[in-house]
């Protein structure tokens, strides 16, 4: 069995097929027996991964100003075991970062990835701060409520990290 989406409507639910069916797609387990083999899918996850890392290599010649690029080649390169070159690319997003926030301290997006970046570098308390800088000049609900469990997870790392225990918490 291999989950498969199926597109049809409306919302049914047919128990043959083990799916649920809802407005045009199905989600649930169908029989499917040309499933990929795990070596398939790997290959098939490689090639993804080479693929966005050409895409996001152009888009940065477009724009080679845009830290969100430069942090998301970061991510797929390290996903591809290029650690080096992941690390050149999250410091090229963290110095345009702290441009841009030279250039508008009231630009809070550029807090929020800042944060995000000192989080996956163990930062914490940079993190926080940045975070709560996000909080501060935050005027909606939700970001605020997403802000405060932010900089809560933060401490809590920062708790940990200080006592020497070592734990993956994801926001």
């Amino acid at each position: 069995y291999a989950v498969a989406p199926i597109y049809e409507s409306p919302q049914t639910r047919d128990p043959e097929e083990e799916t649920f069916k809802h407005g045009n797609i199905i989600l649930g387990a169908n029989q499917w027996p040309e499933a990929p083999k795990p070596n398939d899918l790997a290959a098939k996850v490689t090639r993804l991964y080479s693929w966005a890392e050409s895409d996001y290599a152009s888009a940065l010649k477009l724009d080679p100003t845009n830290a969100e690029t430069y942090l998301n080649m970061s991510h797929v390169q390290r996903q591809q075991g290029k650690v080096g070159q992941a690390d050149g690319y999250r410091n090229k997003s963290l110095e345009l970062l702290n441009k841009a926030i030279r250039a508008d301290n009231s630009d809070s997006e550029s807090y929020h990835k800042r944060a995000d970046i000192f989080e996956e570098l163990g930062e914490f308390a940079l993190a926080t701060a940045d975070s709560e800088k996000v909080l501060s000049l935050s005027t909606s609900d939700t970001q605020i409520s997403t802000m405060r469990n932010k900089i809560e997870i933060e401490y809590i790392k920062r708790s940990l990290v200080k006592s020497k225990v070592n734990i993956g918490i994801s926001p």
